[in-house]
This record gives C-alpha cells, structure tokens and sequence, in this order.
C-alpha cells in the first residue's frame, strides 16, 4: 500500500507538485473551516480518535489517527453529497455510526476498510487538483498529535428541553421513544410518562441498547438532518455546534424556561423507606424539591443516573447499583459530587457569603444545621401532594434577633492597639444590616432562601465575626480571647492586632470589597504623625 502511493506521487513533476502545495496552502488559510476558531488555535471539538480498532487487537501498529469530521463534513457538503457518502445505511434506515461499514468483522478487514476508502478519497482529489488530506502512513498516524481535543460535554438543560419540547408541539413521544410507568403499575390513575434517556442508555452499549452517546447522535443528528432537507429551522448538524465552548455559549437561553413537567412532586419525604421502629438516627428530610429546581439547569444535577428515587440505588448498607455509596453519603459527603452538602458549601463560596464562611471551619457540618433538614415528624410527615402543609414547613420563617436590638450597637470602636494610627470607627450596624439583605430580599437584592431557612435567626450572622459565641449570646470583646500582642502558649490563636486583620481584611478581600485599600482607609494618623 504504501508503495503505491510514492508511486502515485512521483507522477507529478516537481513545478505541479509545488503549484499544487501553494494553492492548497491558500485553500485552507482562506477557507473558515472552523467558523469561530481563532487563527492558530490547535484545539477543536470534531476530533475523533479512530483507535476502535485495539478492540479487535490489544495493540495497535501505528499511533491512532485525528479525524476532523467537520472539516469532511464541509467538503462533502460543498460536493453536493451528504452524510451517507461514509456511512452506510443499517436496516432501520438510520446511518450507522461506523465508517463505511456496519459492524467490526475481524483487524485486518477494519484497516482495509479505512485505508482504501480514506486514501482513495484524498487521491481522487488529488487527481483531480483539489485540495485532499494525507496519503502517506505518516501523515495520518502522527505520534505528536497536530491538535488538543477541546470536546465541551453535551446535555439537555432546562431551556434546550423547554426549546424543543415547544418545536415538537410537547409530543414527549418524538424523543422519548419508551416510557415508564409510576411505581404503583396496579394504581388505575397510573400515569404514563417519559423516562430519563438514561435510565435506559448507559456509558457503554448494554447488550441490544446503545450507549448514551451512540443513541444522541442518531437521535438528535437523525431529526436535524431530516428537518434540514425539508428547508426547515432545525438545530446543529456539525460537532462544533454542540461541543465547541463557543457555539455554547451562543446559544439562546431562557433565564425562566417552563417547569418541566414530568408530575413530579412539588415536595418529597427523603427516608429510606424502612418502616422499622429505631431504624434511622434522624428524622426524614421535607425536601421542597420544586424550589429546588429552580436553582439547577438540569434534572441531572441530583438525579446522575435516572429519575428514580435516590434511594432505589442507595440504601443504608451501600449496594452494587449505587456504587457502594450509602445513602447517607448520598446527601451528607463533601467528597462525591452532586450531594447536598456539596451544594449547599457551594453556595458559601459566593461572595456575599464568603466573607463570613471563608475562616470558619471547612468540611464540616455543625450539629445546629441538622435539625434544619431532619426536623420533620418520624410518621407524620406530610405525603408529598399534600402542598400547603408542606409549604408551611418550608416557608422562610421571619427573623428575628434572640436578643433585644437596642443591644446592638450602632458602631464601635477598635482602639485597643491605637499608636501611630487612631482607632478605627467600625460601623457595627451597618454591616449587619447589609449582611441581613442578603436573605430578606431588601428592594435590589435578591432573597437566598438558602441562607433564610439555614441562618434561623438573624443573630447567627453574629458568629461571622464571634465565631466561638453561641447563638442567642451577646458576644464578649474580642481581646477576652486575642492578646496583644499574642498567647505564645496557644500559637494557632492569632494576637489581636492579626485577629482584626485576618477577620476584617479577609471579609473584604473575599466578598470582593476594594473600597478599602490602605491602611488610612479603616485608621486616621494621629494629627502628631502625619
């Protein structure tokens, strides 16, 4: 094979060969072959590494190649073929992902498959003076790969699935081909209706079902290129319409797509389902879970692997399907992804919160937010259609100081280290008013239900600064535990001067205050030292 194609080459004399390789050169640099992608730019998101064929055999002869498929979808568009010019047609009538064959048969006849459609196609463009791709082996199988792969994952967020829902005229069918039915199947008022494209495609193929990429791609490019060819408005037919970060990010959102409608409830009982006397350490959780979609932009953020209840997968003791993960880790770990905790840290890392959550203790959940979640009735919990007791007990309580206002203090001032500087006026209450806002929802400053429901009274943002004062305490001056200038018998405890700074500073770098930049700004010199 490869000899013939020296022998093809060495038909053209030098000055053609040159001609040639300057006009092909002008091709591709006038050519947009890669609509947004910045000149030189080595990263694309139509790669596909052809290596499917160390599956036939454990090792492979030469490194495996980078295949542009945009790039051949251009040309073979602009040749006036389609798509089924390198995929043959399965019985279905849908194109088979594989090229120009339907199954693997053995190595040998996977590589012939390749090498003599692939070569043959960029020699005819040669022949013919057009521009082509590689047709020496090296050219293909490159050990230094010519470009990064820069692929950006693919998934239905609420406003894609609010798009195509209103496109197919909510005819759930069109996509979701098979339907399941509500656990209680004996229950006459039983509803039908679609699954999770995952509760049935997987990572992998799964015997006669497809992988989850494999069904998408024949699914959703299937529907694009038939709406194509009927002169109609249809979504992306190339790689880099889904999976270039730029294409994404083009996209037309909607900030306030429909609740989709699956007839979910509008709030859960999380329980294991264990009935037992003594069987659980906690009460279950009242889960509000239409509030909670809200804050995501897939169903996918909690529900990774189907839309079944978290604990048909994880049980108490962690079985197979689950991945071992326990129930209880589900929720509570701060190492696995997509649990509640996680989130819910997530959340303190915004800047309105970060001033104050930042010094605390990290990864780890305080005794007084457990009975936050676990504060239902161990049976009398409300079922979760039973809406307006479940909203009474997850509606965002008014709150209130455990101690009288005029306690607080309107300002205070910081002059127990005053020597070149004077002591600094620190607007005490109005820093806990602008704190407060954050989750009374003051005109211009969105609600955080997160931070109602979680701070129960107002003076749990006291321990933002009084971290060691319980709540409901009015706290005591700092120096009853920061010395000047520092305990030398307790290193960890900072002295008072690093004390004010560390707390003050910290608060204002993390909630991204740059009002306040030198040291004149918090102390004035004294009129002596300036």
């Amino acid at each position: 094979m490869e000899s013939m194609m020296v022998k093809t080459h060495r038909r053209r004399t030098w000055p053609q060969a040159a001609g040639l390789l300057i006009l092909l050169l002008i091709g591709l640099m006038a050519v947009d072959l890669y609509g947004d992608e910045a000149p030189g730019d080595p990263g694309r998101a139509d790669l596909i590494t052809l290596d499917g064929m160390k599956l036939l055999r454990h090792e492979l002869e030469r490194a495996p190649v980078q295949f542009k498929h945009d790039t051949h979808t251009d040309v073979i568009k602009a040749d006036g073929l389609d798509c089924s010019t390198c995929h043959l047609s399965e019985t279905s009538g849908r194109l088979s992902q594989k090229f120009m064959r339907l199954a693997d048969e053995n190595y040998e006849r996977t590589m012939e498959v390749y090498h003599s459609n692939c070569i043959g196609c960029h020699q005819r463009r040669l022949d013919n003076d057009q521009e082509s791709g590689p047709v020496t082996c090296g050219d293909c199988h490159r050990r230094d790969p010519e470009y990064t792969d820069n692929r950006q994952p693919m998934g239905f967020d609420h406003s894609l699935h609010a798009r195509h829902i209103a496109a197919t005229h909510n005819k759930c069918e069109s996509c979701h081909h098979e339907i399941l039915l509500t656990e209680d199947e004996e229950n006459e008022e039983a509803k039908r209706k679609p699954s999770s494209c995952r509760d049935c495609h997987l990572k992998v193929d799964s015997r006669d079902v497809p992988s989850m990429s494999r069904s998408a791609h024949w699914a959703c490019l299937d529907c694009h290129r038939q709406l194509d060819a009927a002169g109609k408005s249809s979504g992306p037919s190339r790689c880099a319409g889904c999976h270039d970060a730029a294409k994404q990010a083009a996209w037309k959102i909607d900030p306030n797509p429909p609740r989709l409608d699956r007839d979910q409830p509008d709030n859960v009982i999380v329980s294991s389902g264990i009935q037992a006397p003594g069987a659980h350490r906690m009460k279950p959780v009242r889960f509000p879970h239409k509030a909670h979609e809200g804050y995501t932009d897939t169903c996918r953020a909690c529900h990774h692997g189907h839309m079944q209840s978290c604990s048909t997968c994880h049980t108490l003791d962690g079985k197979h399907q689950g991945a071992g993960i326990t129930l209880e880790n589900a929720f509570h770990s701060f190492k696995l992804d997509g649990t509640c905790i996680n989130c819910h840290e997530g959340s303190k890392k915004r800047p309105e919160c970060a001033g104050c959550h930042a010094p605390m203790a990290q990864n780890e959940i305080p005794q007084s937010a457990c009975t936050v979640c676990h504060g239902g009735d161990q049976q009398g919990s409300p079922t979760p259609k039973n809406a307006q007791e479940a909203e009474a007990g997850t509606a965002i309580a008014a709150q209130t100081f455990s101690f009288s206002p005029g306690t607080i203090p309107e300002t205070v001032l910081i002059d127990s280290l005053e020597s070149k500087y004077k002591g600094s006026l620190f607007p005490h209450r109005k820093v806990i008013d602008a704190l407060l806002k954050g989750y009374d929802g003051k005109p211009g400053v969105a609600a955080s239900r997160l931070a109602a429901v979680f701070h129960r009274t107002n003076d749990t943002l006291c321990q933002g600064c009084h971290h060691n004062t319980p709540v409901g305490q009015l706290p005591p001056s700092c120096t009853s535990c920061h010395s000047a200038p520092f305990d030398e018998n307790n290193l960890n405890r900072p002295g008072l001067k690093g004390a004010y700074h560390l707390q003050c500073v910290g608060c204002h770098q993390k909630m991204g205050l740059d009002n306040l930049q030198g040291c004149s700004d918090c102390h004035k010199p004294h009129a002596s030292k300036e």
